[in-house]
């Protein structure tokens, strides 16, 4: 009897299990972790350089009949990162990325290739006003081509740099494109125009320090 018993509770066990990889793997949301050495998806061809994920951080994901369809998410506690949509298991439609609070991109795939127009955004003293952190860092300046007493370390809160490009089959045709590269809590920035796939000009680095947000509450 009592071995009748633990037969049973193996057989309810196992459907169950059944049931939830079912609910998760064949139709429904999985969640899931990435490592630190998860890089953002396309960030090598819109800003030059491989963006990392901070870590932890957290993938979702649709998963429809076994093929990961529709919404996909990586988010890091409540803020999210990377917005994009996925159609017979690669990205296509709209996709946004926010490598961190102060820059944006919002470009189009389709079929798993950059196509169509690309919108950066970056607000360098977004959370300057009222800040209660300042920040000094000890800068090996060979890494910044801008001399410090160059940096552009103040501004106002609602102070945007716009850019508009096109990418054609995975490359930049056409537009102006931001291109950001993070160093500890500074930002350098340079804006590329491009016409028929060929870098036009390019404009003097800009370095500038950004005074980080923290809640006071």
């Amino acid at each position: 009897m009592r071995l009748f018993f633990i037969s049973i509770t193996i057989v309810c066990f196992s459907a169950m299990s059944g049931q939830l990889e079912e609910k998760c793997v064949v139709n429904g949301i999985k969640i899931s972790t990435l490592r630190y050495s998860s890089i953002i998806p396309y960030s090598k061809e819109l800003f030059g350089i491989n963006h990392h994920f901070p870590s932890p951080v957290k993938k979702l994901q649709n998963i429809v009949n076994k093929t990961d369809d529709g919404s996909f998410i990586v988010f890091s506690n409540t803020e999210i990162i990377f917005i994009a949509n996925k159609k017979n298991g690669v990205f296509n439609g709209k996709l946004s990325i926010y490598p961190d609070g102060i820059f944006s991109v919002h470009a189009t795939i389709k079929n798993g290739i950059l196509n169509g127009k690309c919108n950066m955004t970056f607000q360098p003293f977004k959370y300057a006003h009222g800040s209660k952190l300042s920040s000094s860092v000890n800068y090996d300046f060979r890494k910044i081509p801008v001399p410090h007493e160059q940096w552009i370390c103040n501004g106002k809160q609602d102070f945007i740099l716009n850019t508009e490009g096109y990418f054609m089959d995975g490359k930049k045709f056409n537009g102006s494109f931001l291109q950001i590269e993070p160093y500890m809590d500074l930002r350098i920035v340079t804006i590329q125009n491009y016409c028929n796939f060929i870098l036009i000009s390019k404009s003097n680095p800009v370095v500038y320090k950004i005074v980080p947000w923290i809640n006071t509450f």
